[in-house]
Parts: C-alpha cells; sequence; structure tokens
C-alpha cells in the first residue's frame, strides 16, 4: 500500500476506492476445486445426499485464493498485469493506471478521473461495487492527502485507539 500511495502522490494521480459486495461468492469453482457440504438445515431433503458448490463460500479455505483468481483473470482481460514485487498491485499495460487489491477492498489511480471512471464501469460488469470516493481510510489507516506538495500521510491513530 506504501509503495502504491507513494507512486500515486509522486505523479499526482487521481484516486478512488471502491469495495466489492460480497466478493467470495464471485468465485466460481473448477472441477478440480470439487468441495460438497451438508445440506442446510431446513432444506434438507431426507435423503443424505451432499451439495456439490458451484461457487466460494465465505469460511472456504481456498475461498480467498478463488477470489483472488477470479478478480485477476478480469484484471488482465481489461489490460492489467500484477507487479512482479507485489502481486496485490496491478498496472495497465498501456496507460499509468494503477490498481491495488486487498481482499474486497480496491483502490484505483489514474491520471484522469474518467480512466477510474472508465476502470470502474468495466469491473461493474462483473461484480457489484461500493464506490467509496476519494481515500480517507483503508486497512484500519486514515490517509490525509496534500496533493499541492505531493505527498500522502498514512496514519493508525484510530486503529490504536480502538485496539487500546
Amino acid at each position: 500500500m506504501k509503495v502504491f500511495l507513494l507512486i500515486t502522490a509522486i505523479l499526482d494521480l487521481e484516486y478512488e476506492q471502491f469495495d466489492v459486495v460480497t466478493a467470495f461468492l464471485n468465485a466460481s469453482l473448477d472441477k478440480e476445486d470439487e468441495i460438497y457440504v451438508a445440506q442446510p438445515n431446513g432444506f434438507d431433503d431426507g435423503t443424505g445426499r451432499a451439495c456439490r458448490l458451484l461457487q466460494a463460500l465465505y469460511g472456504l479455505r481456498k475461498a480467498p485464493r478463488l477470489w483472488f483468481r477470479a478478480i485477476s483473470t478480469i484484471l488482465k482481460q481489461l489490460g492489467f498485469k500484477p507487479l512482479l514485487t507485489n502481486l496485490c498491485i496491478f498496472k495497465h499495460q498501456s496507460e499509468m493506471i494503477l490498481l491495488i487489491i486487498y481482499v474486497d477492498d480496491m483502490l484505483i489511480s489514474a491520471p484522469k478521473r474518467a480512466q477510474i471512471a472508465a476502470i470502474r464501469d468495466a469491473l461493474k460488469k462483473h461484480f457489484e461495487l461500493k464506490e467509496l470516493g476519494n481515500v480517507k481510510q483503508f486497512l484500519g489507516m486514515t490517509i490525509t492527502r496534500d496533493r499541492a506538495n505531493r505527498r500522502i500521510f498514512m496514519s493508525q491513530e484510530l486503529f490504536s485507539k480502538k485496539m487500546l
């Protein structure tokens, strides 16, 4: 996140925050990911059969990996490639657009807000997104921007006080 914010500040990029609604439920299971669960309470037909999952569920060990695979596939289709040094930061192959994803939280930075809107609209064709606007809090940190001096400050004061 520090690298992402550093690049955003130095290049004076626009940035916005998004949340993918029920992210893990967007991950499909392949045949190699065959997972069976007991019939849910209230839906048991008395046969003792198990249900084969077609989508990942919260609580599955594989759910985070399956979700990351799903979002990575879409981002690659949109022209993004993960950085070799950090697989959670994606850079557009032809434009200076960066995207960082941490589970279901996402930041997008680009020279123009229209570019962010275009990526947002493309992602909305695949996932339900909650638009959170300018970045104020991310991963328990308060983010403050001094755009005139091309600086971004991170503070964990609120998080620390909450923990105490």
